[in-house]
């Protein structure tokens, strides 16, 4: 057999196996009862990795730049809660290496209440891993206490998502390759009625404490 011919054949053979081995099956996640939305695996610029570890990372639609394509328009009407699940036998590679979802969300507040606050929980299989790119409001964000997420509050004069307005937020999860699925969980909050109540009722002492000292003078 031609030298040619068999180096044809190992330059094939090499481009299969690697096809083969980033190729995976297909990838999912879903919104309560909607329709599963497959889930693509891109290569992430060598600018944009944090880790060497951040190599691929799946997201809906194949353009990083472009916000629509990762971005999933939702509707939340307070005290709604959000649930997604995310599953495939992508997730069972066998490689043992980390796996990556980067979720971009619009939700559009429908109901009657201003939120003032957003929390992100991972739950089966799932694990919160980093927020990215654009928030907006730019509210501040930290790490839950219970290590499965973020909890999303307005700072100081912040500006609430208000009825008819959108929450847009962006961040990865990473999921266990030793299972298949993960569960995320996302809702907003408003200032409890209680804390407004204190709140008034602290404002309404103090200012009688003025008066009082004004007119004690």
């Amino acid at each position: 057999m031609p030298k040619r011919f068999l180096s044809g054949l190992v330059v094939a053979w090499v481009l299969l196996a690697a096809t083969a081995s980033a190729g995976h099956a297909a990838a999912w996640i879903q919104w309560g009862s909607g329709p599963q939305i497959d889930l693509v695996l891109v290569e992430i610029p060598l600018s944009e990795r944090e880790s060497t570890l951040e190599r691929y990372v799946y997201q809906i639609g194949p353009d990083w730049y472009d916000y629509a394509d990762y971005e999933f328009p939702l509707n939340c009407d307070y005290p709604e809660h959000l649930t997604a699940t995310g599953g495939g036998d992508s997730f069972l590679d066998g490689s043992g290496d980390p796996i990556y979802v980067r979720i971009g969300q619009g939700v559009y507040n429908t109901g009657t209440e201003s939120w003032a606050d957003y929390h992100i929980r991972t739950r089966d299989g799932g694990y919160p891993y980093k927020v990215y790119g654009s928030w907006w409001p730019a509210w501040n964000i930290s790490s839950s206490s219970d290590g499965q997420g973020w909890d999303c509050v307005i700072g100081p004069g912040g500006m609430k998502v208000g009825p008819g307005m959108t929450l847009y937020n962006e961040f990865w999860i990473r999921v266990d390759p030793a299972v298949n699925q993960f569960t995320l969980e996302t809702w907003p909050t408003v200032p409890e009625p209680s804390m407004l109540l204190t709140l008034g009722a602290g404002l309404a002492a103090l200012g009688a404490g003025i008066r009082l000292r004004r007119n004690s003078k």
